[in-house]
């Protein structure tokens, strides 16, 4: 078992994490209250802008695709 996990050895924090109905609902209810803090009415996804942000973004869990020396991303060859 996790030491972080209860009897059923879910992690902690599945306990209080909502359902993925649940979930939905508090997503879409965050997004309006954060449109009526910010007065926007209408936002905008920009898939495209957002798509040329991230492009030759190199992630990965294994470090031989690249890893972060101090400030310097490192790829190993």
């Amino acid at each position: 078992m996790n030491p972080g996990s209860d009897r059923s050895g879910l992690p902690g924090w599945f306990s209080t994490h909502p359902s993925p109905e649940d979930r939905v609902v508090a997503v879409r209810k965050e997004a309006r209250d954060w449109q009526e803090k910010m007065g926007v009415r209408e936002l905008k996804v920009n898939r495209d802008v957002y798509l040329r942000h991230i492009d030759g973004l190199v992630y990965g869990d294994d470090p031989r695709q690249g890893y972060v020396d101090e400030e310097h991303f490192t790829i190993r060859t």
